[in-house]
Protein backbone atom coordinates (compact mmCIF):
# COMPACT_ATOMS: atom_id res chain seq x y z
CA UNK A 1 0.00 0.00 0.00
CA UNK A 2 2.69 2.69 0.89
CA UNK A 3 4.80 1.39 -2.25
CA UNK A 4 1.50 2.74 -4.28
CA UNK A 5 1.01 5.55 -2.62
CA UNK A 6 4.56 6.91 -3.51
CA UNK A 7 3.84 5.67 -7.24
CA UNK A 8 0.56 7.98 -6.97
CA UNK A 9 2.80 10.74 -5.30
CA UNK A 10 5.47 10.13 -7.91
CA UNK A 11 3.29 10.61 -11.08
CA UNK A 12 1.73 13.76 -10.24
CA UNK A 13 3.01 16.90 -11.97
CA UNK A 14 5.75 18.82 -10.39
CA UNK A 15 3.47 22.44 -9.74
CA UNK A 16 0.89 20.79 -8.71
CA UNK A 17 3.24 18.65 -5.89
CA UNK A 18 4.55 21.43 -4.52
CA UNK A 19 0.92 23.26 -4.44
CA UNK A 20 -0.27 20.08 -2.40
CA UNK A 21 3.07 20.48 -0.63
CA UNK A 22 2.47 24.09 0.45
CA UNK A 23 -1.31 23.98 1.13
CA UNK A 24 -0.31 21.10 3.99
CA UNK A 25 2.52 23.13 5.60
CA UNK A 26 0.24 26.23 5.73
CA UNK A 27 -2.68 24.08 7.41
CA UNK A 28 0.05 22.63 9.82
CA UNK A 29 0.93 26.54 11.11
CA UNK A 30 -2.36 27.92 10.76
CA UNK A 31 -4.50 29.29 13.88
CA UNK A 32 -7.80 27.44 14.86
CA UNK A 33 -10.26 29.26 13.14
CA UNK A 34 -12.12 32.00 15.58
CA UNK A 35 -15.53 30.25 16.37
CA UNK A 36 -18.80 33.23 15.44
CA UNK A 37 -18.69 33.19 19.35
CA UNK A 38 -15.86 35.19 19.73
CA UNK A 39 -16.47 36.99 16.64
CA UNK A 40 -19.89 38.22 17.21
CA UNK A 41 -21.11 41.66 18.45
CA UNK A 42 -22.53 41.19 22.25
CA UNK A 43 -26.27 42.00 21.91
CA UNK A 44 -28.33 44.35 23.66
CA UNK A 45 -32.06 44.03 23.85
CA UNK A 46 -33.71 47.80 25.00
CA UNK A 47 -37.63 46.94 26.21
CA UNK A 48 -40.11 49.06 25.00
CA UNK A 49 -43.08 47.11 25.57
CA UNK A 50 -43.80 48.00 28.92
CA UNK A 51 -44.88 51.89 27.97
CA UNK A 52 -41.24 52.71 28.45
CA UNK A 53 -40.61 56.92 28.64
CA UNK A 54 -37.13 55.99 27.02
CA UNK A 55 -36.76 53.56 24.45
CA UNK A 56 -33.68 52.91 21.47
CA UNK A 57 -36.78 54.47 18.94
CA UNK A 58 -36.98 57.29 21.41
CA UNK A 59 -35.58 58.87 23.73
CA UNK A 60 -32.94 56.17 23.80
CA UNK A 61 -31.62 56.70 20.15
CA UNK A 62 -28.41 58.21 21.03
CA UNK A 63 -28.07 55.32 23.92
CA UNK A 64 -28.43 52.85 20.69
CA UNK A 65 -26.46 55.19 18.58
CA UNK A 66 -23.16 54.93 20.87
CA UNK A 67 -23.53 51.60 21.76
CA UNK A 68 -23.43 50.83 17.95
CA UNK A 69 -20.19 52.66 17.61
CA UNK A 70 -18.90 51.10 20.48
CA UNK A 71 -19.26 47.25 19.09
CA UNK A 72 -22.91 46.49 20.56
CA UNK A 73 -26.03 45.09 18.36
CA UNK A 74 -29.14 46.92 19.61
CA UNK A 75 -32.40 45.68 19.11
CA UNK A 76 -35.93 46.31 20.60
CA UNK A 77 -38.10 44.46 22.70
CA UNK A 78 -41.94 45.44 21.26
CA UNK A 79 -43.60 42.37 23.05
CA UNK A 80 -43.84 40.78 26.06
CA UNK A 81 -40.96 38.72 27.55
CA UNK A 82 -40.64 35.16 27.01
CA UNK A 83 -38.08 32.53 27.19
CA UNK A 84 -37.19 32.76 23.24
CA UNK A 85 -36.90 36.30 23.09
CA UNK A 86 -34.44 36.46 26.19
CA UNK A 87 -32.25 33.77 24.35
CA UNK A 88 -31.33 36.34 21.50
CA UNK A 89 -30.02 38.51 24.40
CA UNK A 90 -27.02 39.29 26.01
CA UNK A 91 -28.18 42.07 27.82
CA UNK A 92 -31.73 43.24 28.45
CA UNK A 93 -32.01 46.57 29.22
CA UNK A 94 -35.52 47.79 31.39
CA UNK A 95 -35.55 51.50 31.37
CA UNK A 96 -38.58 53.45 32.81
CA UNK A 97 -41.24 50.93 32.16
CA UNK A 98 -44.59 51.72 33.50
CA UNK A 99 -48.16 50.11 33.59
CA UNK A 100 -51.07 51.12 31.30
CA UNK A 101 -52.99 52.92 34.26
CA UNK A 102 -49.78 55.20 34.95
CA UNK A 103 -48.80 55.81 31.69
CA UNK A 104 -50.99 59.12 31.92
CA UNK A 105 -51.54 59.34 35.28
CA UNK A 106 -48.14 60.32 36.98
CA UNK A 107 -49.30 59.73 40.59
CA UNK A 108 -50.16 56.97 43.45
CA UNK A 109 -51.43 54.34 43.09
CA UNK A 110 -48.29 52.89 41.01
CA UNK A 111 -49.06 49.74 39.68
CA UNK A 112 -45.78 47.07 38.72
CA UNK A 113 -45.33 47.23 35.00
CA UNK A 114 -44.54 43.98 35.09
CA UNK A 115 -46.79 40.83 35.55
CA UNK A 116 -45.31 38.47 38.23
CA UNK A 117 -44.68 35.75 35.60
CA UNK A 118 -42.60 38.39 33.53
CA UNK A 119 -40.59 39.22 36.95
CA UNK A 120 -39.55 35.77 37.70
CA UNK A 121 -38.84 34.95 33.44
CA UNK A 122 -36.31 37.64 34.30
CA UNK A 123 -35.16 36.51 37.55
CA UNK A 124 -34.51 33.44 36.14
CA UNK A 125 -32.54 34.13 33.06
CA UNK A 126 -30.42 36.55 34.66
CA UNK A 127 -29.64 33.65 37.34
CA UNK A 128 -28.82 31.36 34.66
CA UNK A 129 -26.12 33.99 33.53
CA UNK A 130 -28.15 36.97 32.03
CA UNK A 131 -27.49 40.21 32.68
CA UNK A 132 -30.15 43.56 33.26
CA UNK A 133 -29.49 47.12 33.42
CA UNK A 134 -32.64 48.31 34.97
CA UNK A 135 -33.02 51.59 35.19
CA UNK A 136 -35.92 53.77 37.32
CA UNK A 137 -35.81 57.60 37.32
CA UNK A 138 -37.71 59.27 39.95
CA UNK A 139 -41.27 58.97 40.65
CA UNK A 140 -43.40 57.27 39.64
CA UNK A 141 -41.18 54.57 37.76
CA UNK A 142 -39.08 53.27 40.92
CA UNK A 143 -42.46 51.89 42.21
CA UNK A 144 -43.33 50.54 38.91
CA UNK A 145 -40.37 48.09 38.74
CA UNK A 146 -40.05 48.07 42.88
CA UNK A 147 -40.87 44.01 42.37
CA UNK A 148 -38.79 43.47 40.03
CA UNK A 149 -35.73 45.42 41.64
CA UNK A 150 -36.68 43.10 45.23
CA UNK A 151 -36.26 39.79 42.90
CA UNK A 152 -32.46 41.08 42.94
CA UNK A 153 -32.29 42.65 47.14
CA UNK A 154 -32.58 46.48 45.72
CA UNK A 155 -35.37 48.79 47.02
CA UNK A 156 -36.45 51.26 45.13
CA UNK A 157 -37.77 54.23 46.73
CA UNK A 158 -40.56 56.21 44.50
CA UNK A 159 -39.34 59.52 44.91
CA UNK A 160 -37.44 62.28 43.99
CA UNK A 161 -33.55 62.69 45.66
CA UNK A 162 -33.08 66.66 45.64
CA UNK A 163 -29.89 68.58 46.49
CA UNK A 164 -30.71 71.34 48.71
CA UNK A 165 -29.53 73.90 46.10
CA UNK A 166 -32.03 71.96 43.62
CA UNK A 167 -29.45 72.25 41.00
CA UNK A 168 -29.83 71.43 37.57
CA UNK A 169 -27.56 67.83 37.85
CA UNK A 170 -26.08 66.24 40.26
CA UNK A 171 -22.07 65.47 39.92
CA UNK A 172 -20.54 62.31 41.01
CA UNK A 173 -16.66 62.49 41.60
CA UNK A 174 -14.37 59.91 42.18
CA UNK A 175 -11.64 62.87 44.43
CA UNK A 176 -14.54 63.66 46.13
CA UNK A 177 -16.27 60.25 46.81
CA UNK A 178 -19.27 59.93 45.24
CA UNK A 179 -18.87 58.46 42.72
CA UNK A 180 -16.29 54.49 43.52
CA UNK A 181 -14.14 53.06 41.97
CA UNK A 182 -15.22 49.80 39.61
CA UNK A 183 -12.11 48.18 38.06
CA UNK A 184 -14.23 47.37 34.99
CA UNK A 185 -16.25 50.54 34.70
CA UNK A 186 -14.16 53.60 36.30
CA UNK A 187 -10.62 52.17 36.50
CA UNK A 188 -7.85 54.61 35.92
CA UNK A 189 -5.96 51.48 33.67
CA UNK A 190 -9.29 51.48 31.02
CA UNK A 191 -9.18 52.94 27.57
CA UNK A 192 -11.63 55.52 28.61
CA UNK A 193 -11.44 55.54 32.54
CA UNK A 194 -13.79 57.51 34.11
CA UNK A 195 -13.59 60.26 36.89
CA UNK A 196 -16.72 62.38 37.16
CA UNK A 197 -20.35 61.86 35.70
CA UNK A 198 -23.60 63.94 36.14
CA UNK A 199 -26.85 62.90 36.89
CA UNK A 200 -30.02 64.23 36.19
CA UNK A 201 -32.59 64.46 38.84
CA UNK A 202 -33.68 60.68 39.89
CA UNK A 203 -34.30 58.82 42.93
CA UNK A 204 -32.30 56.53 45.10
CA UNK A 205 -32.24 52.95 46.32
CA UNK A 206 -30.61 50.80 48.85
CA UNK A 207 -28.40 47.79 47.38
CA UNK A 208 -27.84 44.35 48.56
CA UNK A 209 -25.39 43.17 50.48
CA UNK A 210 -21.78 42.18 48.69
CA UNK A 211 -23.35 44.83 45.60
CA UNK A 212 -20.71 47.22 44.13
CA UNK A 213 -21.82 50.73 44.51
CA UNK A 214 -20.85 53.53 41.88
CA UNK A 215 -22.99 56.74 42.51
CA UNK A 216 -23.39 57.65 46.34
CA UNK A 217 -25.27 60.45 47.31
CA UNK A 218 -24.32 62.77 50.03
CA UNK A 219 -25.54 64.25 52.94
CA UNK A 220 -26.75 67.39 51.27
CA UNK A 221 -29.48 65.23 49.41
CA UNK A 222 -33.22 64.61 50.73
CA UNK A 223 -35.67 61.98 49.62
CA UNK A 224 -39.16 62.82 48.63
CA UNK A 225 -41.62 60.42 48.78
CA UNK A 226 -44.06 62.24 46.71
CA UNK A 227 -47.43 60.65 45.67
CA UNK A 228 -47.82 62.84 42.44
CA UNK A 229 -44.86 63.96 39.83
CA UNK A 230 -42.73 67.01 40.74
CA UNK A 231 -45.47 68.01 42.52
CA UNK A 232 -43.50 69.32 46.51
CA UNK A 233 -45.81 70.19 49.26
CA UNK A 234 -44.85 71.25 52.73
CA UNK A 235 -46.31 68.09 53.81
CA UNK A 236 -44.90 65.78 51.74
CA UNK A 237 -42.76 62.78 53.35
CA UNK A 238 -39.00 63.24 52.97
CA UNK A 239 -36.09 61.65 54.74
CA UNK A 240 -32.42 61.93 54.27
CA UNK A 241 -31.06 60.47 51.59
CA UNK A 242 -27.34 60.57 52.38
CA UNK A 243 -25.66 57.41 51.75
CA UNK A 244 -28.29 55.96 49.56
CA UNK A 245 -27.28 55.27 45.90
CA UNK A 246 -27.92 56.27 42.20
CA UNK A 247 -26.16 53.39 40.68
CA UNK A 248 -24.71 49.99 41.69
CA UNK A 249 -23.66 46.69 39.84
CA UNK A 250 -24.52 43.14 41.30
CA UNK A 251 -23.55 39.73 40.46
CA UNK A 252 -26.67 37.48 41.02
CA UNK A 253 -26.21 33.61 40.01
CA UNK A 254 -24.33 33.01 36.97
CA UNK A 255 -25.52 36.92 36.09
CA UNK A 256 -24.88 40.21 36.32
CA UNK A 257 -27.39 43.23 37.43
CA UNK A 258 -26.83 47.22 37.10
CA UNK A 259 -29.17 49.34 38.41
CA UNK A 260 -29.43 53.08 38.17
CA UNK A 261 -31.80 55.61 39.64
CA UNK A 262 -31.77 58.27 36.67
CA UNK A 263 -32.27 57.72 33.35
CA UNK A 264 -30.98 61.23 31.71
CA UNK A 265 -27.26 60.22 31.99
CA UNK A 266 -27.48 57.69 29.42
CA UNK A 267 -28.75 60.04 26.86
CA UNK A 268 -28.88 62.96 24.94
CA UNK A 269 -31.11 65.19 25.15
CA UNK A 270 -32.75 69.13 25.63
CA UNK A 271 -33.84 70.93 28.90
CA UNK A 272 -37.86 71.81 28.81
CA UNK A 273 -36.10 75.78 28.05
CA UNK A 274 -34.96 74.03 25.18
CA UNK A 275 -31.30 75.43 25.40
CA UNK A 276 -29.87 73.68 28.46
CA UNK A 277 -28.22 70.09 27.01
CA UNK A 278 -29.37 67.20 29.70
CA UNK A 279 -27.14 63.96 29.32
CA UNK A 280 -24.24 63.10 27.18
CA UNK A 281 -23.76 66.87 25.82
CA UNK A 282 -24.27 68.76 29.42
CA UNK A 283 -21.37 70.62 30.01
CA UNK A 284 -20.24 68.26 33.10
CA UNK A 285 -20.81 65.04 31.97
CA UNK A 286 -17.63 65.06 30.19
CA UNK A 287 -17.41 61.34 30.84
CA UNK A 288 -20.68 59.91 30.48
CA UNK A 289 -19.96 57.95 27.29
CA UNK A 290 -17.56 56.33 28.89
CA UNK A 291 -19.19 55.91 31.80
CA UNK A 292 -22.18 54.29 29.81
CA UNK A 293 -20.28 52.31 27.28
CA UNK A 294 -18.24 50.95 30.28
CA UNK A 295 -20.81 49.47 32.08
CA UNK A 296 -21.81 47.39 29.02
CA UNK A 297 -18.70 45.86 28.66
CA UNK A 298 -18.95 45.02 32.23
CA UNK A 299 -22.18 43.26 31.55
CA UNK A 300 -21.19 41.28 29.16
CA UNK A 301 -17.57 40.60 29.83
CA UNK A 302 -17.32 37.69 29.89
CA UNK A 303 -20.23 37.39 27.78
CA UNK A 304 -22.76 35.07 29.68
CA UNK A 305 -23.59 32.00 27.74
CA UNK A 306 -27.15 30.90 28.22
Amino acid sequence: MKRQTESAVARLPARLLTLTLLLFLSLLGAPSPTTAAETRQPRVLIDAAHHNFHTADGRYAPLARLLQESGFAVHSATTALTPELLRTADVLVIANALHASNVDRWESPVAPAFSEAESALVTAWVENGGSLLLIADHFPFPGAVADLAANFGFRLFNGFAIRADVASEDLFDIDLGSLKPHKQITGADLKAPVTRIAAFTGSAFEAPTGAQPLMVLGKDYELWLTSRAWEFRTDTPRRSASGLLQGATHSHGKGRVAVFAEAAMFTSQSAPDGQTSIGFDAPNARDNRAFVVNVFRWLTNPVNRR
